[in-house]
């Protein structure tokens, strides 16, 4: 299981890593990990800085059969899909793109 708490981001290669080796993730509802995340399926998103929601999180995790079912989806979709680079990329590009148009319109006024 890899859990990573971000307060706010763009992305994380470390989501593609534990993709790739099979490894469910519980991450933050931020930048890529919208779009690497399968929620509920590979793993479980939760709100940025909300500690309940981490802990939520992680309880399901570990609760009943969730972490097996997250772990046996994450090593089938790594079989089957050779694009996770794709979606990486893609969405870091977004999210790149957004966070350059914000920054424009604050400095436009």
């Amino acid at each position: 299981l890899v859990v990573l708490p971000y307060r706010a981001g763009t992305a994380s290669v470390i989501c593609q890593m534990a993709k790739r080796w099979g490894r469910p993730v519980i991450a933050s509802r931020t930048g890529s990990f919208i779009d690497e995340v399968d929620d509920g399926m590979n793993g479980r998103l939760f709100d940025p800085e909300n500690v309940d929601s981490l802990a939520a999180a992680l309880l399901e995790a570990i609760e009943g059969t969730n972490l097996d079912r997250w772990h046996k989806y994450q090593l089938k979709s790594a079989e089957a899909n050779t694009s996770d680079w794709d979606i990486y990329c893609t969405s870091l590009q977004s999210n790149s793109e957004a966070r350059g148009a914000k920054g424009q319109l604050a400095a436009n006024g």
